[in-house]
């Protein structure tokens, strides 16, 4: 499978203009592989072309639990959720992950099932 093939398969997976009748579900896409296989830079290339598409891109390093709870952490600092200052990891995630649901709320609202 060559890449151009992937970002298409990736993108069908995460695009927010589904077509009609597609339940309004939040997708996920997950890259794995060994390391140096190039998983890095599929997620950067896909973000560069289809950015347009999504109201947001966040990129957080998975490899250790510690290093995605600050990544998120440094979301909610981002999105202008909490302040730089704030100290407590689990709150700006709880911050991050209701930011997140109110957005999907309001991208999708009750009823419709037509993606925008």
């Amino acid at each position: 499978m060559g890449r151009e093939d992937i970002l298409s398969r990736i993108y069908s997976v995460l695009r927010p203009d589904k077509p009609h009748g597609t339940p309004i579900t939040q997708s996920v896409f997950v890259l794995c592989g060994l390391g140096g296989m190039g998983k890095t830079q599929i997620a950067i290339r896909f973000a560069a072309d289809y950015m347009h598409c999504f109201q947001v891109v966040l990129f957080a390093h998975a490899d250790e639990p510690a290093n995605l709870l600050n990544d998120f952490a440094r979301f909610a600092v981002d999105l202008g959720l909490v302040d730089r200052d704030e100290p407590d990891h689990l709150y700006c995630c709880e911050e991050l992950k209701k930011w997140l649901e109110e957005t999907g709320k309001s991208a999708f609202p009750q009823g419709d099932s037509t993606l925008r």
